[in-house]
């Protein structure tokens, strides 16, 4: 069992840990052997406690970044120059609790085996590792954000020199994360995050460009069940209250339409920078918004954060749209953040972002990764569209999408019409049959009721109309003299 192995993993004091912690790239492949430059994508390094000691000047208050639930974060330098984040475990587990799989120690092992395991552009890359039984403390070592979390930068809370998103950087965050939590939830076996919120998300540059990466995942759930199953029913619910999904909170089910429920919250930060709740445990941001999306258009335009500069309507209102669609209350009716990475990829104006590591380009008209050379990309390209060098935009996609409505809808009101016409026409053709026997069972009467001649022609007694009809017999209703004559003859 998954969850008994961590526990081993943890109360054995991460015995063997550092052996796999080899580095799963984007592709999937292993890259074994060791490395010391703890670069990101390749093998974690093995760091001692003095080398973290001289990183961080002893971890000094100064270079303290953050604390978390179960140790703090500090900023180091490592010989080589290299800025680089470590986490410390410092809180001790409690003998008098209940029994949690994601105590302290446990969560440092979680997290080390999923980042030691995988990597992917949009995920912060755990370089090293001080781990073992050996180890008076526990060191987790992390590529260095300079941007701080996404939270802070919504709220400005960590100090003047921290400046508003803007709403291209706002874009970027939203196509980033759903790009990291698309590969999670693609892995075999999938991962969900379950804590996805704004203070877990950093900021930062790679290569020039601006860069957000999702962060401490203590709390994830490796989750081989979801390969054949809609969902996993977990035993103990983690995470923060105002990003958790209905169905995670009250029942425990576990999909990757938890992550996708904590995405909308973060979408609606991005566009209004509101806090995730207002103080009160029941009073959290998506229920606070929901009348807002269900009028965004009206309603939505005052809230935006105007910090961010000056808003286009329409992506606000596709954004707004995406956030509504992904916190649905239940979830069969909630989108996965898959079904929206186009559209968030058209709004950053990444429709062909080169993915780290892979040497191809995403292409949003086929929602797949295509080779980056340009031939290759335009054998990819399906008939119908015609690439060009400008990004698409919103209102130039919403036109298309209007216009292919009306072609369709043009196209109904023809074959509709002609359908009508059909119809009336064989209803037109079915009462002229109709008719036609009519007359012509008409005729046949008459003929058959017609007399061929006179009462008595060619030695005959025919029937005349006048005839008698009681006596049956074929003669002419003569009067009594007549008939004694005949009786006679």
């Amino acid at each position: 069992m998954l969850l008994v192995r961590r526990q081993r993993l943890a109360t054995k004091g991460y015995e063997g840990l550092s052996g796999r912690l080899i580095g799963r790239t984007e592709n999937g492949d292993d890259r074994g052997g060791s490395s010391s430059s703890g670069a990101a994508g390749g093998a974690a390094a093995a760091y001692s406690l003095t080398q973290m000691h001289v990183a961080t000047d002893g971890f000094s208050d100064s270079r303290r970044i953050d604390e978390g639930a179960y140790g703090a974060v500090f900023h180091g330098v490592l010989p080589s120059g290299v800025s680089v984040a470590v986490k410390v475990l410092t809180a001790k587990e409690d003998a008098g609790a209940a029994p949690s799989d994601y105590s302290g120690a446990k969560s440092f092992a979680i997290e080390a085996e999923v980042l030691g395991q995988y990597r992917h552009a949009n995920i912060v890359a755990l370089l090293g590792h001080c781990l073992g039984a050996q180890q008076p403390q526990q060191y987790l070592v992390y590529e260095f954000m300079p941007g701080g979390s996404l939270y802070k930068r919504l709220s400005l809370r960590g100090g003047p020199a921290l400046t508003a998103l803007t709403v291209p950087e706002r874009f970027d965050v939203a196509s980033d994360i759903a790009r990291g939590l698309q590969y999670l939830h693609f892995a075999n076996p999938p991962i969900i995050h379950q804590d996805i919120k704004s203070d877990n998300i950093l900021l930062g540059e790679h290569e020039g460009r601006f860069v957000a990466k999702i962060a401490d995942f203590g709390a994830a759930r490796i989750t081989p069940s979801l390969l054949v199953n809609t969902h996993y029913s977990a035993r103990e619910v983690v995470g923060t209250r105002p990003y958790q999904a209905p169905e995670y909170a009250i029942q425990g089910h576990v999909s990757e339409k938890t992550d996708a429920f904590a995405f909308g919250v973060v979408l609606l930060e991005l566009l209004t920078s509101k806090p995730p709740s207002t103080g009160e445990r029941t009073q959290c941001l998506y229920s606070e918004l929901a009348p807002v999306l269900s009028d965004a258009e009206a309603q939505l335009p005052p809230l935006l954060d105007r910090r961010a500069g000056p808003w286009s309507l329409p992506s606000a209102l596709a954004l707004a749209h995406i956030a509504q669609r992904c916190l649905a209350m239940h979830a069969h009716a909630r989108v996965a953040v898959s079904d929206v990475l186009v559209e968030l990829d058209v709004l950053a104006g990444r429709q062909a972002i080169r993915r780290a590591g892979r040497g191809q380009h995403f292409d949003p008209y086929t929602g797949k990764l295509v080779d980056s050379d340009a031939s290759a990309r335009e054998t990819a390209q399906p008939s119908g569209h015609e690439r060009t060098s400008e990004p698409v935009t919103m209102p130039q996609q919403q036109q298309q999408q209007q216009q292919q409505a009306q072609g369709k809808k043009k196209s109904f009101s023809f074959f509709a019409r002609g359908n009508a016409e059909q119809k009336r026409a064989n209803a037109d053709k079915k009462k002229k049959e109709k008719a036609d026997k009519k007359k012509e069972k008409k005729a046949r009467k008459q003929n058959t009721d017609e007399p061929e001649g006179d009462i008595l022609q060619m030695g005959h007694v025919q029937q005349h109309p006048a005839a008698s009809r009681s006596s049956g017999a074929l003669v002419p209703d003569l009067d009594r003299h007549g008939r004694d004559l005949l009786r006679s003859e």
